[in-house]
């Protein structure tokens, strides 16, 4: 799961949110998730502290930069990708 922030500083409530939210979504989809949250602008000390204890990643805008430029992907991938997963929904 992805979730994304993109105004101010993120602190632990993004955390929370996201890890609340995978349960639900465990049990809707019977599959594992793991957490992702990106952002473009810093993550609080408390939310790295707590995104540590929860297995959450968090991405910084220049990670996401490096690892989209790392990687070909077309908008047509992506679409292909999400036109999959809403079937699923």
């Amino acid at each position: 799961m992805i979730t994304c922030k993109p105004i101010g500083d993120i602190t632990h409530e993004a955390i929370q949110e996201i890890y609340t939210a995978k349960n639900y979504y465990e049990e809707r989809f019977n599959e594992k998730f793991k957490l992702i949250v990106i952002s473009n602008s810093d993550f609080s000390s408390s939310a790295e502290i707590l995104s540590r204890s929860n297995q959450v990643n968090l991405i910084k805008r220049y990670q996401l930069e490096k690892m989209i430029s790392a990687n070909d992907v077309s908008i047509q991938e992506v679409y292909k990708h999400e036109s999959q997963r809403m079937k699923k929904i």
